[in-house]
């Protein structure tokens, strides 16, 4: 099934169109997604080393994140994205957004024009990759803030 995305004008505000998402990355429609860190009590931040076959292959990344589908709000798609590439369910009111910020990348047949709504979630418990059941990643691993 397509997973369809709402279509944005490049103020980020919706046209009323819709286009699957394939398609967006191969004409460079303007459309959201949202992006999350998880962090824990002992400053830690998830991070993901992208799988090979993916867009962005082999790089660290956030430590979850996904295109916010047709008629779908920014927070279900956090917490969806969150249970879908970690295992992991998070309430709704453990996430705080962060913002927004509108980014524009492109290379070889892929153009992303995405506005990306950013999400911090804390988790309240010690994280390691044996902690989560991964379906999309290749390899989990966490990050030290420094005061």
């Amino acid at each position: 099934m397509k997973e369809m995305l709402d279509v944005l004008a490049e103020n980020g505000i919706k046209t009323g169109e819709t286009i699957d998402r394939k398609e967006a990355h191969k004409k460079g429609v303007w459309h959201r997604s949202a992006r999350i860190w998880l962090i824990n009590n002992n400053q830690e931040v998830l991070l993901q080393k992208r799988a090979l076959g993916k867009t962005y292959p082999g790089l660290w990344d956030l430590s979850c994140g996904g295109h916010i589908s047709a008629g779908n709000a920014s927070l279900y798609t956090a917490v969806t994205e969150i249970k879908e590439e970690l295992g992991v369910d998070v309430k709704p009111e453990y996430l705080k957004l962060l913002g927004q910020y509108k980014y524009s990348h492109s290379e070889e047949g892929f153009i992303d024009n995405s506005f990306y709504d950013v999400y911090l979630a804390r988790a309240n418990y010690p994280m390691s990759s044996s902690g989560f059941k991964l379906k999309k990643l290749q390899k989990l691993s966490t990050l030290k803030f420094q005061n």
